[in-house]
């Protein structure tokens, strides 16, 4: 192996079993002599730091476009930002003995948003990981402002729409800026009562491009309270848009 790409696996605390299940009902091609053929990740790393293998590591993966090629080994850790999944140390000490054992060095340990459009492997620290195989202290980074990132393609507004997933639960009090690049249109907001509840959320549809702030940019600025009428203090917030958005709270 000369190469890692590393994922998340955009649901709770699944085994490689369960991923196994998924990729096959998708059709995914069956690979290599494990018991698990289906599943498009050589290994699962679960959040108690448990590894479960999956595909035989001697066949390519299924799992990034343009980086399915023999050597590059794929790695799974269950997770999803909607679930304030944060990556435990278990899995990260987990992770890098993997890497270890695969002799992957630094600067070929990618994540699968460094490769392609997307938001996986979400929290997943990959600077964190490269330092651990170090052997050296992680440097502790001030927090960040949390951004609206690209999670998938299609949803309501077909192969050409965007979903944004908010990086964080917000609360009624924070401010929601949402900037685009390109000419006015619509995009609806959703916000999902937190701790996350697929039954309770109230949708807001929002014209973009109202507003012209100091920086010249076009978008939306408001309290999230004034946005749903929900009497919640939490929410997780989703963006569907035809075009790419940035923005954050």
């Amino acid at each position: 192996m000369y190469m890692a790409v590393l994922h998340y696996s955009a649901s709770n605390d699944v085994s490689a079993a369960t991923i196994d299940a998924w990729h096959k009902q998708r059709g995914f091609t069956p690979r290599g002599s494990n018991p698990l053929k289906y599943i498009g990740y050589h290994y699962v790393v679960r959040k108690d730091g448990t590894i479960e293998p999956g595909r035989s590591d001697n066949v390519q993966g299924t799992h990034c476009p343009g980086f399915n090629l023999p050597g590059v080994l794929a790695i799974c850790f269950p997770g999803d930002d909607r679930y304030e999944w944060y990556p435990t140390p278990q899995q990260y000490t987990s992770g890098v003995k993997l890497l270890r054992q695969y002799h992957i060095p630094t600067g070929k340990i990618h994540g699968h948003g460094q490769l392609y459009p997307t938001s996986c492997p979400g929290r997943l620290d990959i600077e964190k990981i490269e330092v651990m195989l170090k052997g050296t202290s992680p440097v502790v980074k001030e927090e960040e402002v949390a951004n609206l990132e690209l999670d998938r393609r299609g949803g309501d507004y077909g192969e050409k729409g965007y979903v944004f997933i908010l990086n964080r639960k917000v609360n009624a009090s924070d401010i929601l800026t949402i900037v685009n690049d390109v000419a006015k249109h619509d995009f609806e907001v959703t916000f999902y009562i937190h701790p996350w509840s697929k039954a309770s959320f109230t949708k807001l549809v929002t014209p973009i491009g109202g507003y012209d702030n100091r920086d010249g940019n076009k978008g939306m600025m408001a309290k999230i309270d004034d946005l749903t009428s929900s009497p919640a203090t939490s929410f997780t917030v989703t963006v569907h848009s035809p075009h790419p958005l940035h923005g954050g709270t």
